[in-house]
């Protein structure tokens, strides 16, 4: 009888990826880091590329896949071709952002935070800001295009430029092409910014904005274009170094331009938070609710 190779789960390492000091462990499988709303990490910075890099732990071992093929991406100062396994120490750097990786030894190692013996991660309360784990909550959806706020065209959600009456995104909103660093981190590293870059979408509108009034229960979405009161839409938070956060909602009340009481826009009630996304929100609104 040949013995099996496949190793002892209690025995493989655990593979913990830190960003700014924050520590995210990877259980098994497959993550993308990248600007795009559905990376498993994302960042806003230009230079990193919707689908960037890719993580894979199999077998005991983490590799690396470069995917960008503008900027690529360097493991320990050298630019990356093909695949690479990572070890213990290893820095990756995707354009400004810098990732540094670590492993544990299993067996000595804590559990991550939020995880009780036993679990897998797929329990709403099971998970923190800033964790990975299969089944994580508030994953956003796919989005297809926005709205031009000038002539309402439909525009492929990664162009920054209508083409059909020139309106140009500026470089602050979440789908265009920025630079800025716009949340940091969500546990860890000091409290978040006042501005929280979102994505709005319903069945007629798909947009970006910056939100500045915000809670676990609802935000007012400054825009020029509306829906109308009854309006079932998805919000999607957009930390810098973390996933996407999405929450659905219905729009509430509108207000049809800037008036003494702030800027024109809607005012979306959520529907269902979850708890991954609620610890963020709660987390902002005591720094920066009064």
């Amino acid at each position: 009888m040949v013995a099996s190779t496949a190793m002892d789960p209690a025995s493989r390492p655990r593979f913990v990826v830190v960003y700014q000091d924050r520590r995210v462990p990877l259980p098994d499988g497959e993550f993308v880091v990248g600007r795009g709303l559905g990376c498993h990490i994302r960042f806003n910075a230009s230079e990193v590329s919707r689908q960037h890099l890719r993580l894979t732990i199999a077998r005991g071992r983490l590799l690396a896949e470069n995917l960008s093929s503008t900027t690529g991406t360097t493991l320990n100062g050298r630019r990356m071709s093909g695949s690479s396994t990572l070890r213990h120490g290893d820095e990756l750097r995707l354009g400004p952002r810098r990732l540094r990786i670590e492993v544990e030894d299993v067996s000595d190692a804590e559990l991550a935070p939020g995880l009780a013996a036993g679990d897998d991660g797929g329990d709403d309360e099971a998970t923190r800001p800033g964790s990975l784990a299969h089944g994580l909550e508030g994953a956003p959806a796919a989005f297809a295009h926005h709205t031009c706020p000038k002539c309402r065209t439909n525009v492929a959600f990664g162009d920054s430029v209508c083409a059909a009456c020139g309106y140009t995104w500026s470089g602050s909103n979440p789908s265009a092409v920025t630079n800025r660093v716009t949340l940091r981190d969500v546990a860890d590293l000091g409290p978040p910014v006042p501005e929280v870059p979102v994505v709005y979408s319903s069945d007629e509108l798909t947009l970006d904005a910056v939100v500045v009034d915000l809670d676990t229960h609802r935000a007012f979405v400054p825009s020029p274009l509306l829906d109308a009161p009854g309006t079932p839409c998805e919000l999607t938070l957009l930390p810098d170094g973390n996933r996407a956060l999405a929450v659905t909602g219905v729009v509430t009340a509108v207000r049809a331009r800037a008036d003494a009481a702030g800027p024109g826009g809607m005012e979306v009630r959520f529907t269902d938070v979850p708890a991954l996304v609620r610890a963020w929100i709660e987390r902002w609104a005591r720094t920066y609710r009064p």
